[in-house]
């Protein structure tokens, strides 16, 4: 794999994507190395159902912001407004407006305390904040913590949760948001199934260890994961220095679980992209998006420990409890139009070890505390590392502005 090189850039992911585009507009030498079969990262599509369906990433939040957005349209795009249409349930009878209200309302006041303690600089446990104590206290909790974060809501930081989820109306993709990256990362210089198992940025240059051969290259733009780099899945000599290992350690991994079921016709009849939720007393409760972008599918939504649990279980006792959950909700003739179904795994994953980071208690100075740089050769993009939208697809992107303009900069001195 000799060649003379000027920036390797791991990981072909939305942050590696980006950063490639612009070394490449930069007419600087470099290459992408990438483990999947892949590009695209947590952004994939699945273009096997009756309609795309994003395995990874799906929303997109802060649209008029959004840099993902701007390249879907670029790309000719047609992006729909998510307004969250919505349906309660107790046991399979729909409730009506004044019960959704209610819960709407209790999710609010967590809200609104969620917001003085963010104003009051706070970095507990969002549930010590949130406490949530009404009729729906199981659901707002899943909301808080499973469901937008992937982890339990003890675990999560009020600053993180209440810094992340302040947004304007969400946008979806049709076609996919996955394939809004992937066509981002066309004619790019990318080596596919290439692991990079160490990387040495002792010398002069940084060398880069791969299953197919070693790279050298004067800087390096390292865009893995916060799981992975918290598994040390990838060797680095001289190791990391303190303060990259306590961001690290501190922007934890959550995992968020899809269990994606197709029926040979839409059997619910409630429209596209309709967020159903079942009422329960304790313990987690799944979420669903049923009619996806307007195909007969369905969504289930689990995270944290659960989604966990479900990943070491395996897709047939994922894919069996989601259609029994189906059932108790629409009846017991709901999914006999079931075709075929598939669940995500990302935190089983090896090139991801979670779905996006997670800002524990204590740990909210954390985010944006990675060294931009190491030595002048190494440095770091990803959305763990975007403060502002950090755990986003759109964050991924951005950080590999920062990044790559540093890493211009130094090719200049």
């Amino acid at each position: 794999m000799a060649e003379d090189l000027d920036v390797v850039v791991i990981g072909a992911g939305a942050a590696g994507i980006g950063a490639a585009r612009q070394l490449q507009e930069a007419g600087v030498a470099y290459r992408v190395l990438e483990a999947r079969d892949r590009i695209g990262g947590r952004a994939w599509t699945d273009d096997s159902f009756a309609v795309p369906v994003d395995l990874g990433c799906f929303w997109l939040w802060q649209g008029s912001r959004n840099s993902i957005a701007a390249l879907a349209r670029a790309q000719g795009r047609n992006l729909l407004p998510d307004n969250k249409p919505f349906r309660l349930f107790q046991g399979d009878q729909p409730l009506g407006a004044a019960e959704v209200e209610a819960y709407e309302a209790e999710i609010a006041a967590a809200f609104l305390r969620i917001a003085e303690a963010q104003e009051d600089d706070l970095d507990c446990p969002v549930l010590d904040v949130a406490q949530p104590e009404g009729r729906y206290d199981a659901l707002v909790e899943s909301l808080l913590g499973p469901w937008m974060m992937g982890e339990e809501v003890a675990r999560v930081s009020v600053a993180e949760w209440y810094d992340i989820h302040e947004r304007e109306t969400d946008l979806v993709v049709p076609d996919g948001l996955g394939t809004v990256v992937s066509k981002a990362g066309e004619g790019l210089r990318v080596d596919l199934e290439t692991p990079v198992t160490a990387i040495d940025w002792s010398g002069p240059a940084v060398r880069v260890e791969t299953a197919k051969g070693t790279l050298q290259a004067r800087t390096a733009i390292v865009t893995l994961p916060i799981g992975v780099l918290a598994a040390e899945s990838v060797r680095f000599s001289p190791g990391l220095p303190a303060d990259a290992l306590r961001v690290i350690e501190g922007l934890a991994p959550g995992v968020l679980m899809k269990i994606v079921l197709e029926f040979e016709q839409d059997p619910f009849g409630l429209g596209a992209n309709v967020t159903v939720v079942r009422e329960r007393k304790a313990g987690q409760a799944p979420f669903w998006l049923v009619g996806l972008n307007g195909g007969p599918l369905a969504v289930c939504y689990i995270g944290g420990d659960w989604a966990r649990e479900m990943e070491r279980a395996g897709e047939a006792e994922a894919l069996a409890y989601a259609r029994g959950a189906l059932r108790w909700i629409f009846g017991e003739t709901i999914d006999r139009g079931f075709r075929r179904g598939r669940i995500t795994e990302w935190g089983r994953d090896p090139w991801a070890l979670g779905s996006y980071s997670v800002g524990r208690p204590g740990t909210a100075h954390l985010r944006g505390a990675m060294p931009d740089a190491l030595d002048g050769r190494l440095y770091f993009a990803g959305e763990a590392w975007e403060p502002e939208d950090a755990a986003l697809v759109n964050g991924a992107f951005d950080s590999r502005s920062k990044a790559a303009k540093a890493v211009l900069e130094s090719l200049r001195t």
